[in-house]
């Protein structure tokens, strides 16, 4: 979603300025807390719908598996790298 909003970014293709959308999911992207950070992003979502700035039509949900033994730490980028893989 970022990526559509920010007026900086090679996705943004209606060339969308939304300012209040686009502030609420760069604090999401330093966010911590799962909780605080998905409403912050739905917060962007219905900034963006409101605005038109954006037709929401589908949430992105990545999962991820390792063994019982191995912990992963997902990154935002969606890559999966050996080095986010750790034993337990």
């Amino acid at each position: 979603m970022r990526e559509a909003l920010r007026s900086d970014s090679i996705n943004n293709y209606g060339k969308c300025r939304a300012p209040n959308s686009m502030r609420c999911s760069i604090v999401a992207d330093r966010e911590m807390d799962p909780a605080a950070r998905n409403a912050l992003l739905a917060k962007a979502s219905r900034l963006a719908a409101d605005d038109v700035a954006l037709i929401v039509t589908h949430y992105q949900i990545n999962m991820w598996a390792a063994k019982k033994n191995l912990a992963i730490v997902p990154r935002m980028d969606e890559h999966t790298l050996a080095m986010s893989v750790t034993p337990k």
